[in-house]
């Protein structure tokens, strides 16, 4: 029983991490990923810039989903387009009419 015990509470306090902190945390680290990557590309290093930005990538698609999960809904427009089931009608602007 502790061994369940001692393997579950781990495991718990990382959910609970994750839950409320995970999706800053990870749209932080994607900010830094994306640093990274733009410094490896100014000192040359082109295939390695490569995989860190799309290891940003996918740390700032996980924040947004986090956040959705939590809130029912999306940090923005722009963290929902990638993510909508249906592409946007050509000219919309996210279903409001832009001004005249």
């Amino acid at each position: 029983m502790t061994v369940i015990a001692d393997i579950l509470g781990p495991v718990l306090l990382a959910a609970l991490v994750v839950w409320y902190l995970g999706g800053p945390l990870l749209r932080l680290a994607a900010a830094s990923c994306f640093l990274c990557a733009g410094g490896l590309v100014a000192l040359g290093d082109i295939l390695s810039a490569g995989g860190v930005a799309g290891c940003g990538l996918v740390c700032w698609a996980g924040g947004h989903l986090i956040y959705r999960a939590r809130r029912g809904q999306w940090r923005s427009r722009r963290a929902a387009h990638p993510f909508a089931r249906e592409p946007a009608a050509r000219g919309s602007y996210g279903g409001v009419r832009p001004p005249v």
